[in-house]
């Protein structure tokens, strides 16, 4: 992805200023739809301003999702919502990394869970796993890899990372 790195360096002060970078567990295929045994990590980067200009750039420049929240006060004005996850989230985050300042750390981390997820998948999981799902039709296996115990225990370290630094308080 090449952009111009003045509007790269842009982007990354509106991200210092008004994002979030994180990490998003996700159990609901575990927990609600029984097809999975183990947690999915993804890289999130988001923004929120009331004015439409660096979202849409944003989402003009990197891809994601743009949406209009409504307010959360009583006199509140409407928010413009840019989001990007896994490879879309860490590609903006490669491009923007070199002018990140006050959440590069938080950057380094989601680009640290992008790189255990681009290993090859014969470093990264286990065995094949059978689950059986049922479709309206009938029932029906579904053949899926695992990943190892390993790669979850790093996705997890990672994981515990982003909530640090990204801790309300002091």
């Amino acid at each position: 992805m090449t952009i111009p790195s003045e509007l790269a360096a842009y982007l990354a002060g509106a991200i210092d200023s008004d994002g979030s970078i994180g990490i998003r567990r996700s159990t609901y295929a575990a927990r609600v739809k029984g097809d999975a045994r183990q947690a999915t990590y993804s890289e999130r980067i988001c923004l929120k301003q009331v004015t439409p200009e660096i979202p849409r750039l944003l989402k003009e420049t990197f891809g994601g999702s743009l949406m209009l929240q409504k307010p959360s006060a009583t006199q509140g004005r409407p928010l413009y919502y840019w989001e990007a996850t896994n490879k879309v989230a860490s590609d903006a985050l490669a491009v923007m990394l070199p002018y990140l300042r006050v959440k590069r750390a938080q950057a380094e981390n989601a680009l640290a869970l992008r790189a255990s997820k681009s290993r090859p998948r014969s470093e990264t999981h286990a065995h094949r796993q059978a689950v059986e799902t049922m479709a309206r039709w009938g029932a029906t296996m579904v053949r899926r890899l695992e990943v190892s115990a390993d790669t979850i225990a790093e996705r997890e370290a990672i994981y515990a990372r982003a909530k640090e630094l990204n801790r309300v308080g002091i």
